[in-house]
């Protein structure tokens, strides 16, 4: 396999914004990069099992322009919590327009307090989410980061989200968030307000 010993940042993104994300697989130097700190995907996806998503990554950036597409992150739920629980070192974790891999565990678009954390972030201070209701709701209930210090979350609703209207995502996300001490923001808008 390739080494990329110096690479320390990567940004990869789709210059077409029109064209659906780009699936790369596999990196000719993935698991190979031992100073590969930062990585940006824009419009770009690499599967969750790939060696990339490391234990060595301090911030991840993961931003899609298509909304509406289905499970933008790519594969299964379980390969997206895998990832995550290899990332041990983030500190910084920004999600933008993604949608969560579909999970029959997990369906509620509010918050529930007392539930998740089943991915310890331990050292992650910020976390950046933009998305639907529901994929923000399900992110936020699987990690557990008690060092987060930062919170941005910008949510808009999807016809996943049934009835569920921003007053009620911005209230259980208040109450979800309020354990944790720090600078969290919370937006909340309908589609075409957002």
């Amino acid at each position: 396999a390739t080494q990329a010993k110096i690479l320390e940042s990567m940004e990869l993104t789709e210059v077409d914004p029109l064209l659906p994300p780009a699936v790369i697989r596999p990196l000719p130097f993935a698991g190979h990069a031992p100073r590969h700190r930062t990585l940006v995907l824009r419009d770009v996806v690499i599967p969750w099992e790939s060696p990339v998503y490391s234990s060595a990554l301090t911030e991840l950036t993961v931003s899609h322009h298509h909304d509406d597409s289905p499970d933008l992150l790519g594969g299964r739920m379980d390969d997206f919590v895998d990832a995550l629980g290899r990332m041990t070192a983030l500190t910084v974790l920004r999600l933008q327009r993604c949608v969560l891999p579909r999970s029959e565990s997990f369906s509620p678009a509010i918050f529930q307090p007392g539930q998740g954390g089943v991915v310890p972030l331990l050292h992650l201070r910020t976390l950046e989410i933009h998305g639907r209701f529901l994929d923000c709701a399900r992110f936020a209930h699987l990690i557990h980061a008690p060092k987060l210090s930062h919170v941005y979350v910008h949510a808009v609703s999807g016809v996943l989200d049934g009835d569920v209207g921003p007053e009620d995502f911005l209230h259980s996300a208040r109450a979800f968030f309020r354990l944790w001490p720090g600078d969290i923001t919370l937006r909340a808008a309908t589609l075409g307000q957002g």
